[in-house]
């Protein structure tokens, strides 16, 4: 006879309980632990005598992966969402000396976007608007993929105002500014949330400007002659307060086409010059003046200026020596005076130069007086002696 035995292992069916902890709420970046401590074995005793089972079971990206999904304290870390993500988590608990299995508990983890979001404001670094005058506002706001942004536009006081400053773009109206012919500068403010509470900002100066337009002068007409130097003169100009030749810029153009052409030196000053051109016939030379308010950018209305310029005809050196009685001396040599045709009295004179002659002939030299006693300009002069200088050479 034989006989044999074995044992026989009757294992207890109840079920223990998962427990998967709170639901929890954090941002991108952080550490998050799922807590499953509370999970209680088939006799009731919490975390003692089970196994961890952690899965996740959303779809949701981007994606995360459990660290330690068979412990009680599994973690992982949030990652960069451009909203709020919803990630599920399921605990299952199986009896360690049974291995019965709990039913599945499940736990949410909502990860927040907790980025600013980047706001400029479009306009660069200042935005110019005349006073009462308007301007339509608006921005570059960029937050990922949140499309929940609530906008709140101010300006500093003073600084006139907004139609609807939760607009994306709102109309402003700039204030009316009380000092004639000055500006000032107000800083505007956009303030962006979005949907996560996020804030982010920027700001931009406003300058606003009195409208108040300066008076531009550009002086009496003037009649000169050729090769003379004339000289515009925009002083009589004034800013927007009405005071003269303050606060202003100058901005001179010649409007005429006539020939010959002029140009003027120094045109963005009160007196821009130029020379008179020689000219067979009387020339009227056109210019306009506009001045600008420094301060704000706000021009006049043109004034305009005539310059007539004359043609002056060639002096008669030979009538105008004998008309000045020159011959009294230069035709016989009296008190050692170049005889007039002499070669050997003008030549060492001649090689001083013309300038010299002039100066002589004008001034006096030696017993000679100024003008050689006479009455006649110094351009009558100069033609005297050009004569006198032409009859003495070969």
């Amino acid at each position: 006879a034989g006989s044999d035995t074995i044992t026989v292992r009757v294992t207890d069916r109840t079920a223990p309980t998962a427990a998967a902890g709170a639901d929890q709420t954090v941002n991108e970046g952080a550490t998050v632990t799922l807590d499953g401590r509370g999970s209680s074995n088939a006799a009731g005793v919490a975390a003692t005598g089970i196994g961890y089972a952690w899965t996740r079971t959303d779809s949701n990206t981007p994606a995360v992966s459990l660290a330690n999904p068979n412990t009680a304290q599994p973690t992982f870390t949030a990652p960069d969402v451009a909203t709020a993500v919803i990630y599920t988590f399921s605990l299952v608990v199986t009896q360690t000396a049974t291995g019965v299995a709990s039913a599945a508990d499940a736990v949410s983890v909502t990860v927040n976007d907790d980025d600013a979001p980047s706001v400029t404001i479009d306009g660069g670094a200042r935005v110019d608007v005349a006073e009462g005058a308007t301007h339509t506002f608006g921005a570059s706001v960029t937050d990922g993929g949140n499309t929940v942004l609530t906008y709140a536009w101010s300006v500093a006081a003073g600084g006139g105002g907004f139609n609807d400053a939760a607009s994306a773009t709102p109309i402003y109206t700039a204030p009316a500014i009380a000092a004639a012919g000055t500006a000032r500068d107000f800083t505007v403010t956009l303030m962006v949330t979005d949907g996560q509470g996020n804030e982010g900002s920027d700001t931009i100066a406003v300058r606003v400007a009195d409208q108040t337009v300066p008076t531009a002068a550009a002086g009496a007409d003037q009649t000169v002659n050729e090769g003379a130097t004339v000289t515009l003169d925009g002083r009589g100009s004034s800013n927007a307060a009405g005071v003269a030749a303050t606060g202003i810029g100058y901005a001179w153009t010649r409007t005429d086409s006539n020939t010959p052409a002029v140009s003027l030196a120094n045109p963005n000053t009160a007196q821009p010059t130029f020379t008179a051109p020689d000219v067979a016939t009387a020339v009227i030379y056109t210019f306009s003046l506009v001045v600008t308010q420094t301060a704000t950018g706000v021009a006049s209305a043109a004034d305009t200026v005539n310059v007539t310029v004359n043609d002056v005809p060639a002096l008669d050196g030979q009538a105008l020596y004998t008309s000045n009685g020159c011959g009294n001396c230069h035709g016989t040599g009296v008190l050692g005076a170049p005889i007039l045709g002499n070669a050997a009295d003008w030549t060492a004179r001649i090689a001083r130069g013309t300038s010299s002659l002039y100066n002589s002939a004008i001034n006096g030299r030696g017993v000679m007086p100024a003008r050689g006693g006479s009455s006649a300009s110094d351009a009558e002069l100069r033609a005297i002696v050009d004569y006198m200088v032409g009859e003495a050479s070969p």
